[in-house]
């Protein structure tokens, strides 16, 4: 793994509550961020575990709003700017 990653919960721009994060090493860990973006490792394997489905779910949630974003988006602009290219703009 080339760097550090966090997936999970955001507020406002900063991570917040439950997370997964993955270090530069490529060891992962889940816990909560508090408001000062402090982690609180979960060290319960069985609650790890379930965290972790938590987080992937959010991540399956997330990605088909973006999505469906996405595609509305793409109908506004194939009606409305039938000469813009909008997936080069994504591009």
């Amino acid at each position: 793994m080339e760097g550090k990653k966090y997936e999970g919960n955001w507020e406002n721009g900063i991570q917040k509550n439950l997370g997964k994060y993955y270090k530069k090493d490529g060891t992962i860990k889940v816990g909560y961020f508090d408001e000062f973006q402090n982690m609180k490792s979960i060290s319960d394997e069985e609650e790890t575990k379930i965290k972790l489905k938590e987080i992937d779910k959010l991540k399956e949630i997330t990605n088909f709003f973006v999505d469906k974003a996405i595609n509305e988006l793409r109908s506004l602009f194939k009606q409305n700017v039938p000469d813009l290219d909008f997936d080069a703009l994504l591009a």
